[in-house]
């Protein structure tokens, strides 16, 4: 290989290189990264390719930056309206507002079709007078039970008051006046007997003298006769009057009031039981009435949510355009004829001076944050605003994305109000949460940090073009740039990727180009010398992916991504497997060979200095063409010893 083709290949190479890491750089997205990169290429590349600088190396500086954890969402207004149908079942849209409308209080929205509930009202209507006029006829029956009630009460008892007083009156006036009339008859009959007996007597005497005569004297004793008689009526009166007429009397009295006392309990009860009728007819013409009045205005309630107006101003969303990042709900948008179902979504007025920005964190960085964090929110329709907020609430379940495995929380950070733009609902966002911020710390991108076993690490750079591990102690960090405690100095330059094997301090690839790493084939891969083996021995991992050269042969205990150091080993020209290396006991780098090996630079094969003479070289020199057939295998050394 002559000199022009060695530099056209140092030049493919570190644009190769250049290439790699700026793919690196997208893929990360970090635009602190960017930046590192950008001061690095001040740095004077004295371990690169030949372009003099490099784009994947950084110097170590004293800097501050934010901690924060990076969200993605979608705008939404903080306070926002729903307007959803209050038609029962279905109906049709009879006319719309367009969406995107900025509406006053009070403005038309839409308007459905009502005709099936007017005609429902109207039969309505007309069942409502009937019953109210039942209902009244049965008012006026409970009226008048209840005078009818009053009358039949009164009646019943004023006959028992009577019956009351007429025994009492006999008791106390009729019975006590007949004994007296009683007793006086009596009283009179047995004075006009003795009167009428003394004189029988006298006359008797006087008869017996002559004084008489004797019809006078028949006269006395008839008259004595008629008194005896008076006197026993008298007494038979009285007795007649105890024992029949007395008891009579007072037990007809006493029965006339007892009568009197059971209508009157009769007249009660059937008043109450009438009164309760009436009651109860009232009652239920009354729940019947309300029943229907209820379901006019509940008629009359759908009629007026068939016209619905703005309850305030706002901007006019369809409720189906909410669905649209939904596909598996996805619906036509509102338009004339559709039909829509009750409490269906029509329309939102969202607030668009209030705004929020709902994001989603990732569940692993979600316990950091808290309410009241401060927030960087940048909208993606608007790349160069910037807007303020902070963080308002927090998620208590992770959400999983329909066909996504990530589970995050939702986040909701409200926008400062001091704003003009015109933000709207539902713009794609991205925005910051600010965890907090580090000072004057020694700090390197994240790229340049690696990890083994638990430990970190970074490629120093220690002369043109190598570099050696060098163990860290790191502190905060953020998305792009991580805080280095431990380990590295100011103004130290540490690699951002895994060094080519010829870059390691260390290494047998001494003879390796001096910007470090092998050659670049196509797609940006090293492409290694033909010919060598490798050799077994010591495990050294690398990032890089394994390439077969050319002609190289695989030696024994290769892997692929894995490089080893030590042992003897072979090579073989045709074979297939990890770096080409040479072969002896020795086992070399890639990039370095044993034996006869061709070098890199193009110079004719022989042994270097630090073969030792097993291994002969099946490499053609330079500029010879070799042969489209494949090579022979490679002559045996230290196996046939």
């Amino acid at each position: 290989m002559d000199g022009r083709q060695n530099i056209g290949m140092k030049q493919n190479r570190s644009y190769g290189w250049i290439v790699r890491v700026a793919v690196i750089i997208v893929a990360l997205g970090g635009v602190a990264a960017v930046a590192a990169i950008g001061l690095s290429r001040g740095i004077n590349g004295d371990g690169g390719g030949g372009a003099g600088k490099t784009v994947d190396q950084y110097q170590v500086q004293i800097t501050s930056f934010d901690l924060i954890i990076p969200a993605s969402g979608e705008l939404e207004s903080k306070e926002k309206i729903e307007i959803r149908n209050k038609v029962e079942g279905r109906t049709t849209i009879k006319w719309v507002i367009d969406e995107g409308t900025t509406v006053k209080e009070g403005d038309l929205l839409v308007e459905l079709v009502s005709e099936d509930l007017e005609n429902r009202i109207r039969d309505e209507e007309m069942r409502v007078r009937e019953r109210q006029s039942r209902y009244t006829a049965a008012v006026t029956a409970l009226d008048l039970q209840k005078s009818q009630n009053e009358s039949a009460l009164q009646k019943a008892d004023t006959q028992r008051t009577l019956a009351q007083l007429e025994l009492d009156k006999w008791l106390s006036g009729d019975d006590v006046t007949k004994e007296k009339e009683l007793d006086l008859a009596i009283e009179k009959a047995e004075r006009n007997q003795r009167r009428y007996e003394e004189d029988y007597q006298e006359s008797i005497r006087l008869e017996e003298q002559g004084f008489i005569s004797t019809s006078q004297l028949t006269d006395d004793y008839i008259r004595m006769i008629e008194a005896n008689a008076e006197l026993d009526k008298a007494n038979r009166a009285k007795d007649i009057y105890h024992t029949y007429t007395r008891i009579k009397e007072e037990t007809s009295r006493k029965t006339d009031l007892q009568q009197a006392t059971d209508e009157l309990a009769r007249v009660i009860k059937q008043n109450e039981a009438q009164l309760i009728a009436k009651q109860d007819a009232v009652s239920s013409e009354q729940d019947q009435l309300t029943q229907m009045q209820e379901r006019l205005k509940g008629w009359v309630e759908q009629l007026d949510a068939c016209t619905v107006y703005a309850p305030s101003d706002g901007l006019v969303v369809y409720g189906t355009t909410g669905n649209s990042h939904r596909p598996w709900r996805m619906e036509d948008p509102l338009m004339i004829g559709r039909e829509v179902y009750s409490n269906q979504l029509l329309i939102t007025l969202p607030d668009i001076v209030r705004m929020k920005a709902a994001v989603k964190v990732h569940e692993s960085q979600a316990n950091q944050v808290k309410p009241g964090m401060p927030a960087r929110v940048k909208v993606d329709a608007m790349p160069d605003l910037s807007l303020m907020g902070h963080v308002t609430s927090v998620g208590v379940m992770a959400q999983q994305s329909f066909g996504s495995q990530v589970r995050e929380y939702s986040v909701d950070i409200e926008i400062d109000p001091d704003n003009t733009w015109d933000l709207k609902p539902s713009m794609r966002c991205k925005a910051d949460i600010l965890l907090g911020h580090v000072d004057d710390v020694k700090a390197i991108p994240l790229t340049g940090v690696f990890a083994d076993r638990g430990r970190h690490y970074v490629w120093k750079r220690v002369s043109r073009g190598r570099f050696e591990r060098v163990n860290v102690q790191t502190g905060r960090a953020s998305e792009t740039m991580i805080e280095i405690q431990d380990g590295l100095e100011n103004k130290d330059v540490v690699l951002l990727r895994e060094p080519l094997p010829g870059e390691v301090v260390g290494s047998d690839g001494d003879q390796a180009d001096a910007d470090g790493g092998p050659d670049m084939g196509e797609g940006g891969q090293p492409q290694w010398p033909q010919g060598g083996g490798q050799g077994g021995g010591e495990l050294q991992k690398t990032q890089q992916p394994a390439q077969t050269p050319p002609g190289g042969g695989q030696g024994g205990g290769g892997m692929p991504g894995m490089r080893r150091r030590g042992g003897g080993g072979q090579g073989q020209q045709g074979g297939s497997g990890g770096p080409s290396v040479g072969s002896g006991g020795g086992g070399t780098m890639p990039g370095q060979h044993s034996g006869g090996g061709t070098k890199p630079d193009g110079a004719e094969g022989g042994k270097t200095p630090e073969s030792d003479g097993s291994s002969e070289s099946t490499t053609p020199p330079a500029g010879e063409q070799e042969p489209e057939q494949s090579s022979p295998p490679a002559k045996k050394t230290n196996d046939e010893g």
